[in-house]
């Protein structure tokens, strides 16, 4: 079965568009969310690093963190003696 995204989806089947707003959010979202996969790939970095790093808000960053987190994307690894938790990208199945 081919990977194709919902909103391909309901187009093909509806003639359904998302809103060039819809589709402009999901692409800001993917961006941010590949950046903050980068940012943690060299090294696990706290909320506040990764914020500082990509210059996004604090409160974006843990949500997205957070998110990431739940979705098996990223992983706590340790907590620092600030009481932070490290994170990094979480490892494929398989590794």
């Amino acid at each position: 079965m081919s990977k194709t995204t919902t909103a391909r989806q309901l187009r093909d089947k509806y003639g359904v568009k998302p809103s060039e707003e819809v589709s402009a959010r999901v692409k800001e979202q993917s961006k941010t969310i590949k950046s903050i996969v980068k940012a943690v790939s060299g090294a696990p970095k706290t909320i506040p690093d990764i914020s500082k790093e990509l210059q996004l808000d604090l409160h974006l960053t843990a949500w997205y963190v957070f998110t990431m987190t739940r979705h098996k994307k990223l992983r706590a690894t340790q907590k620092t003696e600030d009481g932070y938790w490290l994170y990094a990208p979480a490892e494929e199945e398989g590794d």
